[in-house]
């Protein structure tokens, strides 16, 4: 997958790492899913992503809708202007996913 990393000259292509694809299943909680889907679904559908099928236990869900919700929107409401402040400065990947695209010939 190509991007564009901001630098001193300009945009440059970068490849970002493909071990990072799905990742979020063995990272993430289903409940931690479930809030960022419901939070995301028109972003993800928009630049590709599927929406995956987040099934949660009786007891899941009532922590999911009692907690996690209400706690993580809180969260997300303070954290989103930070965050439009940085993409309007124009934000790229972070240094670290980086690694160095594939040269051609010699």
């Amino acid at each position: 997958m190509l991007s564009a990393v901001d630098t001193e000259e300009g945009a440059d292509p970068v490849r970002l790492p493909s071990d990072s694809i799905g990742r979020f299943r063995r990272d993430l909680s289903a409940r931690e899913i479930a809030f960022i889907q419901l939070w995301s679904r028109r972003q993800l559908k928009r630049w590709g992503y599927e929406v995956v099928p987040t099934p949660l236990s009786p007891g899941q869900r009532v922590l999911f809708w009692l907690k996690d919700l209400p706690l993580n929107t809180l969260g997300l409401l303070l954290w989103a202007p930070n965050s439009a402040l940085r993409e309007m400065r124009g934000r790229g990947p972070s240094r670290r996913r980086l690694v160095e695209p594939e040269r051609d010939g010699g």
